[in-house]
């Protein structure tokens, strides 16, 4: 009989929901606030998610693995942007 394992901090369906500023906050910090906030919503149209103030983990899970997927700047800014919301640290000012 196997186990399931726990779930992690870095289990969507285990962390708390996330304002969308701070997602487009953290990205800004390598591609700028105007490509951060084109992209982040480019890509919630994409995946048929409203763009409200505050996402539920799952959904932001999936824009950041959307992001994470494109090559270059954007795909290395999401894929800090998700250690940097899983460590929970706060965003330069």
């Amino acid at each position: 009989m196997t186990k399931t394992p726990p779930r992690t901090k870095t289990d969507p369906a285990n962390s708390a929901p996330v304002e969308l500023e701070l997602v487009i906050r953290y990205l800004a910090g390598s591609i700028g606030v105007e490509k951060a906030r084109s992209v982040v919503l480019e890509t919630l149209k994409m995946l048929n998610v409203p763009p409200t103030p505050i996402l539920e983990a799952s959904c932001c899970a999936s824009l950041l693995e959307k992001l994470a997927a494109q090559q270059g700047l954007i795909g290395i800014a999401a894929r800090v942007t998700k250690i940097k919301l899983q460590l929970r640290v706060s965003p330069a000012q």
